[in-house]
């Protein structure tokens, strides 16, 4: 039962101190005890996340973000064409469908509303964007990223909706900042000229020879300048597309920030993944509105695994080239049930020296890696922050309470944040992150997650440290208003 707390409210006076600030302040303790008394009433937690300040959410991935309602009145808007056995969806009927299924196989959401079957299409269409489809004795790693495919066109058929749609959740949970892995720069060479190098790399992969591996792509780096202008196209019209969505749509708010971050697929041969990785950063390091580079995609997929050390070389050479451009890695997304157990030992340390992360995406195998511990102080020590995104770690990695590193991350002062990674596709948000955060974890202080609030702005991929600054101080009135607001319901009732 919840039990009310008794205090002075004189102590109250004076006694806030700034979010970043490393002083002690009592105020903290009195809420630490008030979520210790609902820490297992479940509706007082999201009543106290959901007023709760977050600053950012900087895990998390557009095209997983936005609701899969949303999704299907974005294609309803445009008339797209839906499979009604799979429920793929396409801008155009594909050309490939044979003459006698083109009727009933393939129909445009104007034809199904017709025949009054686009309210059945929707809930189809939910569920197999998200995992409201899923079903029990599925492997969730499986589901999750095969929803990505059934997306792609709706994704891309009304950006500005699906943004204004994160920026009104955003403003509506007390989140300043979001930085969402967006889009790939489009290009549509094929980069042929470079598939001669296939061998050699990954001859120095098997060999782990850097050395080897950093001549050979500067070598490809080369070829790329000489033999192909057109990228430099690519990447400004990528630029000018992000521009142009963010400013016309007017993302931007006193209270309320987005940017961007690029990503490359992994999955990919090698050849590709360097040559997204390199519009990436060329692009990244021209558009103040894009801020980082990323890689998606399942970690354990085979290509993943052989070419991760590869990747990481790409990343270390393209990190010189490019110095200003931030980079966050999805690293350690992995068990031992999903990969090799030799895989769990190295990926995380290689991203951070080697790839020279300086945020890294689940961190959910630190515990097998080599020498975890001193990994760990070296991250501590470096302000290398681990991106923690809970539901997506249970339903993807099956790995929750005392599984989860969290505990031991925190234990070893590496800086942390909270994240929802795919909020849409896992029906979650940021404040259900941190109900889950205070239900299973009772060791980490509210002071503690405070803090885990402040890192999301203070390790963002902001160029402008103004603005960082300006974010701060706007989270720090939240948090002083926020914690005014609790003590007053908490406080005896005269």
């Amino acid at each position: 039962m919840l039990q009310t707390l008794l205090f002075s409210t004189a102590l109250i006076i004076g006694c806030y101190s700034p979010i970043w600030a490393q002083t002690y302040n009592p105020v903290e303790d009195l809420i630490q005890k008030y979520l210790n008394d609902i820490r297992h009433e479940e509706a007082f937690l999201r009543a106290f996340f959901q007023q709760m300040p977050k600053g950012g959410d900087i895990h998390h991935h557009y095209s997983g973000s936005v609701y899969a309602e949303s999704f299907a009145q974005h294609i309803a808007e445009k008339n797209y064409w839906v499979n009604t056995q799979d429920y793929r969806v396409e801008e155009q009927r594909p050309r490939s469908t044979p003459l006698s299924n083109r009727d009933t196989v393939w129909r445009t959401c104007e034809q199904l509303r017709t025949a009054g079957l686009w309210e059945q299409t929707t809930q189809r269409l939910v569920e197999r964007w998200s995992i409201l489809g899923y079903q029990t004795g599925q492997r969730g790693d499986q589901y999750f990223f095969g929803v990505f495919p059934y997306l792609n066109s709706a994704v891309s058929a009304n950006y500005a909706a699906g943004l204004q749609e994160i920026k009104r959740r955003a403003k509506s949970e007390q989140i300043l900042y979001i930085e969402t892995i967006f889009e790939p720069v489009q290009c549509n060479d094929t980069w042929e000229d470079l598939r001669t190098f296939k061998s050699a790399l990954l001859l120095a992969q098997t060999k782990r020879d850097s050395a080897a591996a950093q001549k050979i792509i500067a070598q490809m780096m080369e070829k790329i300048r000489n033999n192909h202008p057109s990228s430099s196209s690519c990447i400004s019209q990528h630029n000018a597309f992000v521009r142009s969505l963010h400013e016309n749509n007017a993302i931007d708010e006193e209270n309320f920030v987005l940017r961007y971050q690029n990503y490359a697929l992994r999955m990919l041969p090698p050849i590709d993944v360097f040559a997204q990785l390199y519009l990436c950063f060329a692009s990244a390091a021209s558009s103040p509105l894009i801020v980082g580079v990323n890689l998606v995609g399942p970690e354990n997929d085979p290509t993943a695994l052989r070419d991760c050390w590869l990747h990481h070389q790409f990343f270390a050479y393209l990190h010189k080239q490019y110095p200003s451009v931030r980079i966050a890695l999805h690293a350690g997304e992995l068990t031992s049930r999903l990969a090799p157990i030799e895989e769990l030992t190295w990926h995380i340390g290689d991203a951070v020296h080697s790839a020279k992360a300086s945020r890294i995406g689940h961190c959910a195998s630190i515990a097998q890696e080599q020498n975890s511990a001193a990994l760990m102080r070296y991250m501590a020590e470096n302000n290398i922050v681990a991106e923690i995104n809970l539901s997506s770690n249970e339903f993807i990695l099956s790995l929750t309470g005392s599984a989860h590193p969290i505990q031991m991350l925190h234990h070893y002062r590496v800086p942390m944040v909270i994240a929802t990674d795919d909020a849409g596709i896992l029906r979650t948000n940021l404040s259900e992150q941190f109900v889950l955060l205070a239900q299973r974890y009772p060791k980490i202080h509210y002071r503690d997650l405070k803090k885990m609030v402040a890192n999301s702005l203070q390790f963002a991929f902001l160029e402008d440290e103004n603005l960082r600054k300006k974010l701060l101080l706007q989270l720090d009135e939240q948090f002083r208003q926020f914690e005014k607001n609790i003590l007053s319901e908490i406080s005896p009732r005269n």
